[in-house]
């Protein structure tokens, strides 16, 4: 398997997404997101992991670690298809992670590996080669490696088995959807602090920004109360 130096530029977006950080290297933003999901699997809280990092790591850090969460079920059924002895935790948390961002769509898949395998060198040198075997593997057999998970509801709703089962129990007609909406990735809402300004005038300043359409959905509740809904999210630095 063939192997090209990792670049210590940031990665390119298979798709621009503007609430997505990319001021850091992407190899940088993979290990700490690793020491996250391993921090998390251990029983810590993301929240806490997050808030002890630096802050110019943080944002990043929290991004791909969202990611990751959501796809977490996906991508622990992967990594025990192709490493089913888990690895040292940090490892491991690598692997899930370029596991969960490989099955999405936010970044450039050889891309992604050569940036885990290059954050690998850097932390845990060793096992570099088993990262870029496992991933560039699964880039190589993808279709046949999710379709055996079809039947795996926790690798398919990435929810715990033990939450799926109340549903199923609970709401035996709804369990899926409501798996599947709280799979979703929330929108971002605002509020306009009416002590300085109408909420229409903010409206006006996110059109202006063009962060809003021109025809976004009239205010339905009492000013200052109707939430401003964004068709996509931006850092907080973006907004007016």
């Amino acid at each position: 398997m063939s192997q090209r130096p990792a670049s210590s530029a940031p990665a390119t977006p298979r798709s621009a997404n503007p609430g997505q950080p990319h001021s850091l290297p992407l190899w940088q933003l993979l290990s700490r997101c690793a020491e996250a999901v391993a921090a998390v699997r251990q029983g810590q809280s993301l929240t806490d992991v997050l808030a002890a990092l630096p802050p110019a790591e943080r944002p990043g850090t929290q991004a791909l670690s969202f990611a990751v969460l959501r796809r977490l079920g996906t991508a622990l059924a992967l990594r025990q298809a192709l490493v089913p002895k888990a690895p040292t935790p940090w490892v491991d948390g690598l692997l899930l992670s370029a596991l969960a961002l490989a099955c999405g769509d936010g970044y450039a898949r050889h891309t992604l590996v050569d940036q885990a395998v290059d954050a690998c060198k850097r932390r845990a040198r060793p096992a570099s080669g088993l990262v870029n075997a496992v991933l560039r593997r699964f880039l190589r057999e993808e279709a046949d490696l999710l379709a055996a998970l079809e039947d795996d509801d926790v690798a398919h709703f990435n929810h715990p088995a033990w939450w799926i089962r109340r549903l199923q129990r609970d709401w035996p007609e709804h369990w899926q959807a409501m798996l599947m909406t709280n799979q979703s990735q929330p929108p971002m809402t605002l509020r306009a602090n009416v002590r300085h300004g109408s909420s229409a005038a903010y409206r006006a300043r996110l059109v202006e920004a063009g962060l809003l359409a021109p025809d976004g959905a009239p205010a339905l509740a009492p000013e200052g109360f109707d939430p401003i809904v964004l068709p996509r999210g931006v850092p907080v630095q973006q907004l007016p």
